[in-house]
């Protein structure tokens, strides 16, 4: 998982046993949100002391990771309190706490190679490998669904229809894939039931697919 430009959340600590202000910030991809269930991508600065010094807890969450560079993952939506803390010598120097917003993850959709439903080259489906669901919110990190099961089926002159075809996964079934090589102009495939297993653990059924064979 790669790390991208952050959006900066900062907060200054004036500490009476040191000198000059001590300074504190929080970083996250998108400013103040977090997202159940997900490891949101953190980094965490701080000034006159060394990455290795810092603890850092959540009141509603874990978090794993070191050296300034984290993983939260929020067990509540609402509101997560992450505490930084700054350990020298076995005690407490400075501390912090940054409240961030915990949201559930947004709609996903289905689709074929990008394609939602609608008409479908002909020779081009018939090279597709199978169904992919993608989240519709933007997070700045990487987060997927993971297809977990999906059926279709094929009408042939809007009356005949194919047998079910289930695949478990995000791929067509060996039947499926046998049956799409005698697929001809006008024909139908319909897909439904697909199954995406969400960066939270949740399952949830995605909108159908009905595509015509152009």
């Amino acid at each position: 998982m790669k790390y991208k430009k952050f959006s900066t959340l900062t907060l200054f600590l004036f500490i009476s046993i040191v000198c000059n202000a001590q300074f504190m910030a929080l970083s996250l991809p998108k400013q103040n949100i977090v997202y159940y269930g997900m490891d949101n991508p953190i980094e965490i600065a701080v000034s006159n002391f060394p990455l290795s010094s810092i603890r850092v807890k959540a009141n509603k969450g874990t978090i794993t990771g070191e050296n300034g560079k984290y993983y939260l993952r929020p067990s509540e939506i609402g509101i997560c309190v992450v505490i930084v803390e700054i350990i020298n010598k076995g005690k407490i120097k400075a501390s912090s706490h940054f409240p961030l917003r915990v949201k559930e993850i947004s709609d996903s959709y289905a689709h074929v190679s990008g394609k939602r439903s609608g008409n479908y080259d002909l020779v081009a489906f018939k090279a597709q490998l199978g169904v992919v669901v993608d989240l519709s919110g933007e997070y700045g990190f990487d987060a997927r669904v993971e297809v977990k099961s999906f059926k279709s089926i094929i009408i042939k002159d809007s009356t005949k229809q194919s047998n079910i075809f289930e695949s478990s996964g995000p791929y067509f079934s060996k039947e499926m894939k046998e049956e799409m090589k005698q697929l001809q102009l006008n024909d139908i495939v319909i897909i439904y039931d697909i199954i995406g297993l969400y960066p939270d653990g949740k399952k949830r059924n995605q909108d159908p697919l009905v595509y015509t064979m152009e």
